[in-house]
């Protein structure tokens, strides 16, 4: 056993971080006059500038103010969970909403991410908790059945625990594993953002946006992402852009221009070509044809099923540039865009969650 997996044992991620929680007095950061009124609390959202996690944020926030309007959606940065967390505690009602952000971080991929999902779900036991669209990833290492075994015991105790999954493999592993808890199969909260509908006519752009990953989800050899590069200048101008900044963030107004300027770099390229999970959902929601190359975890292919019924966005599972220079050929030729239906899956979770209070209130 290498010495990190028995340090880690014995001081798990964020322990100095709960300590401070159960030291340190009540920072009265947020004002007891919210008691008086229904509130959603979004919690764990991004300080990284991970765009994709970012736009998960204000799709979850946008969802809550479309379907839920009589609740005050109260956003919550992961940074600021423990040293806030008794002042929470002090406005939150039993009919209040507590929500933990969607994403790929749950299980033991992003253990600190894990232990804080962990403590909100253990210090909010009287509320409806709905974890939206995860991807889940256990290890089969020390520290992964340490983390599950914790999973398990925190998951299996909260009664009014809903887990959404976002692919049809975590929610195999939710359906099996935790057992005591409501699970749904939702996609990302993402392509809630989606208002476009039924057959729009594409406008032509000239320029290629490459988005590509450079972390431990990379599958792609950087041999073919150059043969990929140099097929691309064949047909148009090519930028950059990956969906993580090198920054970090403390308001969420700063995330908030960060992200329309994304938005707006995809609603102005011709097309995409990424191996990242949001550069894909980006182009969907802006109607940018795409290719998409798979990743390290199988969250894009599972992911790409639930649009699979649209025509411009193209999954490749292997590195053969003839296929991806035939790819390339069809969206370059893309005269209209169609999009998939994913309109009850969201309402589906609406009333799911309706639902869930009123047994919660009974």
């Amino acid at each position: 056993m290498k010495i990190y997996n028995y340090i880690w044992g014995i001081i798990p991620p964020h322990f100095n971080d709960w300590l401070r929680y159960k030291i340190v007095p009540n920072n009265n950061k947020y004002n007891k006059n919210l008691l008086k009124i229904k509130k959603v609390f979004v919690f764990i959202c991004a300080d990284y500038a991970n765009m994709g996690d970012i736009a998960i944020t204000f799709s979850q926030i946008k969802f809550f103010e479309n379907n839920f309007p009589e609740y005050k959606v109260i956003p919550h940065l992961i940074n600021d969970i423990y040293r806030d967390m008794k002042s929470l505690k002090g406005i939150v009602n039993k009919d209040d909403i507590i929500t933990i952000i969607g994403g790929g971080n749950n299980g033991s991929l992003y253990p600190g991410i894990e232990f804080c999902r962990l403590f909100v779900i253990q210090n909010f036991t009287d509320n409806l908790i709905v974890s939206f669209p995860q991807s889940i990833s256990l290890s089969a290492s020390f520290t992964g059945r340490k983390i599950l075994r914790k999973m398990k015991n925190v998951y299996g105790k909260q009664k009014h625990l809903v887990l959404c999954a976002r692919e049809t493999s975590t929610y195999k592993v939710y359906k099996e594993i935790f057992k005591n808890n409501k699970a749904l199969l939702i996609p990302d909260i993402v392509f809630y953002d989606t208002d476009n509908r039924g057959i729009f006519e594409l406008k032509k752009k000239d320029s290629i946006l490459i988005c590509r990953r450079n972390d431990a989800e990379c599958k792609i050899s950087n041999e073919f992402w150059k043969s990929v590069e140099n097929t691309c200048k064949q047909y148009q101008t090519v930028i950059y852009q990956d969906t993580v900044l090198n920054k970090s963030y403390t308001d969420f107004e700063s995330q908030c221009k960060d992200l329309n300027h994304m938005m707006n770099c995809y609603r102005k390229i011709g097309m995409v070509i990424t191996d990242r999970l949001h550069g894909m959902i980006f182009s969907y929601i802006t109607g940018t044809p795409c290719i998409v190359f798979h990743s390290a975890t199988d969250k894009i292919c599972r992911s790409y099923d639930w649009i699979k019924e649209c025509n411009f966005i193209f999954l490749l599972n292997h590195e053969n540039i003839d296929e991806f220079a035939s790819a390339l050929d069809c969206v370059s030729h893309i005269k209209k865009i169609k999009y998939a239906d994913l309109g009850g899956y969201f309402e589906m979770l609406s009333v799911c969650i309706r639902k869930e209070l009123n047994e919660l209130r009974k």
